[in-house]
């Protein structure tokens, strides 16, 4: 079974990050599908979650929505996906 995460910008992505992963589930199955807002409860430290869910999972799907871009507040926006291309990936 794969096991798929679900990168996503909320602001721009978040409604076909939805379809997506609908869609997804239904091939795969829906435990095999991480996506925030199904995967991370309130209260715990999210970036920790994220991190350990992209070194546990077999693909990594990158939603890139029309409004990123790289600013000065944000000079690499991808960065939340740094820990998909490490060592072993």
């Amino acid at each position: 079974m794969a096991n798929i995460i679900i990168s996503y910008r909320r602001s721009d992505s978040a409604a076909i990050a939805g379809r997506v992963r609908d869609g997804l589930a239904q091939y795969y199955g829906a435990d095999a599908i991480f996506i925030d807002i199904d995967n991370i409860p309130f209260g715990i430290d999210y970036r920790r979650r994220i991190q350990e869910a992209v070194a546990k999972n077999d693909i990594l799907l990158a939603l890139i929505g029309p409004k990123i871009r790289v600013t000065a507040i944000a000079p690499n926006p991808l960065q939340p996906l740094g820990g998909a291309f490490g060592p072993g990936r």
